[in-house]
């Protein structure tokens, strides 16, 4: 077990996903920055979006008041990452199936108590898991490992190995094998030297550290895509190639520089050159970069790394346990405020932020936190009501005075106008939503009929309308247009009873929307497309918790409606994995974007973006 790390073979024959070997080179510093990230071919053409699928995707374990955690999955690769183990529950065991490597800050109970029921599910599985922690967690983990009697373990059992190493603020220092066939008994071996700051480095990506002052270590982590590649599924289905682990080696092989004539073995259709794939089926542009801080105090040298860890971060996940007026609480237990939180994130220029480990005492205060987060992070923002301040629980005096006395569809478009626009990776996760009133016709119908929001799984998977009890309505199958013809009638009372009676013949059969880039009303950003109907969504941002959306419908004025992060309903907690949907019947089409514009389309495509042939010109 020279490389730890590595888990070779096992890893790469469970993966099925090509290479992953681990980079023996020692990076520091400066260098060490430039050389992660890199890999990209002479003269390679990064072009900009389209409709294509994020590769990695983090997430919160719990909502933000609960334990902390980050989940990182990878999609097409067969895998996933966890930052930190706290409660698991909303992990579907498929979900944890896929965890390669852990990578703990420190071990408060809130932040290790998942390590058990992850060790049960992986116990009879030959999968191993790598579990990266502080100075002291590989002594943490014999002691807890030592806690069970494992006698019904022998040598004829499965051979899980987990594989322990300690993180001691410069370089991974000490690390242990525990297999199930010794009875986890532990067994120490040379850690890795991956150079300072680094605790894994692959061909794909690479994940760094930084030790922070809580009292105790804490880490910080940061994972890095060498670059980021996208699948465009619109160029799959032009070429009749299936998904499968092929795209996660050709993945690599463009992060690697490989050139055009390299072979890609495709299952069912032999071998194709990268330079017939490069431009049509994948995205690629500089790597993700998504950074976790958790359970640090608020003092300078803590500000200074966690900036330098998260510089130019894509996503920064921060812990804002407190509020501002409980400033000595959070210097007491050594704690960020959320003020803290934002400051530093602008201060990392951070392009998205996601707070969590709420302390309880906020349980039912509605969205101090996430305001006072918003407000430090972009304290110019759109969030900043220049019509007076934000009402107590962190809304928006504009909003709420737009709920309750409503607007007219001139004053919608220029409050709309006036917003920043969002990017593909700002929506994803689970949203909650409710209409604005500007006199539309469907103003107040969706939610009388039980319309809770949408779920973004990714740019190509998307459910713009979830109903109560996290059912996805396929929006071809509803009557707009008697809705919007004869509204008073859609609002009856028998119209709704019937709506009920009949919504389980409504589901979807998948997806029924997908982003695509478009310029609209002067702002380029991400957009809605539905697939059977010639309906577009837009959106802009409010603040770190709310976006303004308008849907637009051919010969119609505009739609407006809000969307709240998360919710706070236990149905939108436990996520994407919970939508009921119905099984796929004979149409190959069904869930998937079509391959041409929705008739009625607006937005002004933008020229130099290109799909593959075949993909929808939306942007």
């Amino acid at each position: 077990m020279a490389n730890f790390l590595s888990n070779s073979p096992d890893l790469h024959e469970v993966h099925s996903a090509g290479p992953l070997a681990v980079a023996r080179a020692s990076l520091s510093g400066d260098d060490r920055l430039d050389r992660i990230g890199t890999g990209r071919r002479k003269g390679m053409a990064i072009r900009a979006g389209a409709v294509m699928t994020q590769l990695v995707q983090p997430r919160l374990v719990n909502p933000p008041e609960g334990d902390p955690g980050v989940y990182v999955d990878f999609r097409f690769g067969r895998r996933a990452v966890l930052f930190d183990l706290g409660d698991l529950a909303p992990l579907t065991p498929r979900e944890l199936l896929r965890v390669s490597h852990v990578f703990v800050s420190h071990a408060h109970m809130d932040h290790v108590a998942g390590f058990e029921p992850l060790l049960r599910l992986r116990l009879n599985r030959p999968r191993p898991l790598s579990v990266i922690g502080p100075a002291g967690f590989v002594r943490q983990t014999e002691c807890r490992l030592g806690a069970f009697s494992w006698n019904l373990l022998d040598g004829a059992s499965v051979d899980f190995r987990l594989t322990v190493a300690e993180f001691d603020g410069k370089r991974l220092s000490v690390a242990a094998e525990f297999r199930a066939r010794d009875a986890f008994r532990r067994r120490d071996v040379p850690p890795v030297d991956l150079g300072e700051g680094i605790v894994l480095a692959e061909d794909d990506l690479a994940v760094e550290a930084v030790a922070l002052d809580h009292g105790i270590p804490s880490l910080a982590f940061a994972l890095q895509e060498s670059l980021r590649v996208n699948v465009w599924r619109t160029g799959l289905e032009a070429l009749g190639l299936p998904v499968g682990p092929w795209l996660d080696a050709a993945k690599t092989a463009i992060r690697a520089g490989a050139p055009d004539a390299h072979p890609i073995a495709i299952t069912g259709h032999g071998e194709m050159p990268l330079g017939d794939l490069r431009d049509r089926v994948f995205h690629v542009e500089p790597g993700q970069r998504v950074v976790y801080v958790t359970d640090a105090a608020d003092t300078a040298p803590n500000r200074a790394a966690i900036a330098r860890l998260a510089r130019g971060a894509d996503h920064i996940f921060i812990e804002a346990a407190f509020a501002e007026a409980d400033r000595d609480r959070a210097r007491a237990t050594a704690h960020l405020t959320a003020r803290a939180a934002g400051e530093i994130a602008r201060a990392a220029g951070a392009r998205r932020v996601t707070g969590f480990h709420h302390s309880a005492r906020y349980a039912g205060s509605g969205a101090v936190i996430p305001a006072e987060l918003a407000r430090a992070w972009d304290p110019r923002g759109a969030h900043v009501d220049p019509n007076g301040p934000s009402t107590s629980d962190g809304e928006p005096n504009w909003i709420r005075r737009w709920r309750r006395a409503g607007l007219s569809p001139e004053a919608a478009l220029a409050r709309f106008d006036s917003l920043p626009s969002v990017a593909f990776d700002e929506l994803t996760g689970s949203w909650v939503g409710t209409g604005m009133p500007t006199g539309h016709p469907l103003d107040g119908l969706l939610e009388r009929l039980g319309w809770q929001g949408k779920q973004f799984e990714s740019a190509e998977r998307v459910h713009p309308l979830i109903f109560r009890h996290n059912v996805a309505l396929d929006p071809a199958l509803l009557p707009l247009t008697v809705a919007l013809r004869w509204p008073r009638l859609a609002r009856s009372g028998p119209v709704r009873a019937g709506f009920h009676l009949v919504r389980r013949a409504l589901r979807a059969r998948g997806p029924a929307a997908s982003l695509a880039r478009v310029e609209f009303r002067g702002h380029l950003g991400a957009a809605m497309i539905y697939h059977r109907q010639p309906i577009v969504d837009h959106f802009r941002r409010i603040d770190a918790v709310c976006l303004l959306g308008l849907m637009q419908v051919p010969s119609m004025p505009p739609y407006f409606f809000l969307l709240t992060a998360g919710g706070s309903g236990s149905e939108f907690r436990r996520g994407i994995a919970g939508i009921a949907i119905r099984t796929p019947a004979a149409d190959p089409n069904a869930g998937f974007a079509t391959s041409e514009p929705c008739p009625g389309f607006t937005g002004r495509p933008v020229p130099s973006v290109t799909g593959p042939p075949g993909a929808p010109q939306f942007g």
